[in-house]
């Protein structure tokens, strides 16, 4: 009897034992199963970097007058321009849909108007270029970022938000906003186009800017085009043959290799 009660005694402590090794099999399991990128030891995965979209970016001398290549530090500066409004929003609901800074590029170059030994506005002597309706220097800028919603929110984004006001660094702003006819690029790739204009400062030393927007999207990247001009005369809601052109080249530039 005693040797018997000497076995039962010794096999109760492998069942214990058996049993605390399943549970960080189980656990693995459902880590494996239900949460991506957990780690079974408490360390937690980061997700992989977003790809970069330079490589998918539109070429310097696809713009009618060149472009430069914004530094990738920078290019956090050029989607709050760009994608903005950035700053304080009121009513707060006016954020434009947003984009994703991991992997986003961008180029900026002049406008017609801003050709040196050009008058602004008045296009090339040779009438090759039309006007860009400029009053004053211009810019293109070309945005490529990984979005997160599809075209449709800037449906809603425009009904809701035909004017609103900014706050940035201490500046406000006065936007007007309403959509333009947006034109079409093939492939099965989404298009609108926006009109913005915005009025810093107070009588007497108001700044006004018209910025005239195109976008592409497809796949989940978002393509803009931005051209913005400054002065009372520009009208943003005019869509130039220099951007038009330039967006077509970028969402070919943005989808070669998908059909």
């Amino acid at each position: 009897m005693g040797s018997l009660t000497m076995m039962t005694t010794h096999r109760r402590p492998p069942t214990a034992v058996s049993s605390r090794r399943r549970v960080p099999v189980i656990v693995g399991a459902l880590c494996a199963l239900l949460l991506p990128g957990c780690s079974v030891d408490g360390q937690a995965q980061s997700a992989p970097p977003a790809e970069s979209l330079a490589p998918r970016l539109v070429s310097a001398d696809s713009f009618p007058h060149g472009a430069s290549r914004v530094p990738e530090p920078a290019v956090a500066a050029v989607i709050a321009d760009v994608a903005g409004p950035s700053g304080t929003v009121d009513p707060s609901s006016c954020r434009a849909p947003g984009v994703e800074a991991a992997g986003a590029a961008a180029n900026v170059g002049p406008d017609a108007g801003s050709e040196p030994g050009s008058t602004p506005g008045s296009g090339s002597s040779d009438g090759s270029r039309p006007s860009t309706g400029a009053m004053g220097t211009g810019n293109l800028t070309v945005l490529i970022a990984y979005a997160p919603s599809g075209l449709d929110a800037f449906d809603d984004y425009v009904s809701r938000c035909g004017r609103f006001a900014t706050t940035t660094a201490g500046a406000g702003s006065q936007i007007t906003l309403r959509a333009l006819s947006a034109p079409a690029v093939g492939g099965g790739t989404d298009t609108r186009a926006l009109a913005r204009t915005v009025t810093t400062g107070g009588p007497g030393r108001a700044m006004t800017y018209a910025i005239t927007t195109l976008i592409a999207q497809r796949d989940g990247v978002r393509v803009y085009v931005e051209h913005r001009r400054q002065g009372a005369g520009a009208d943003a809601g005019q869509i130039g043959a220099e951007p038009e052109a330039l967006l077509r080249r970028a969402a070919a530039a943005a989808w070669r290799d998908r059909g």
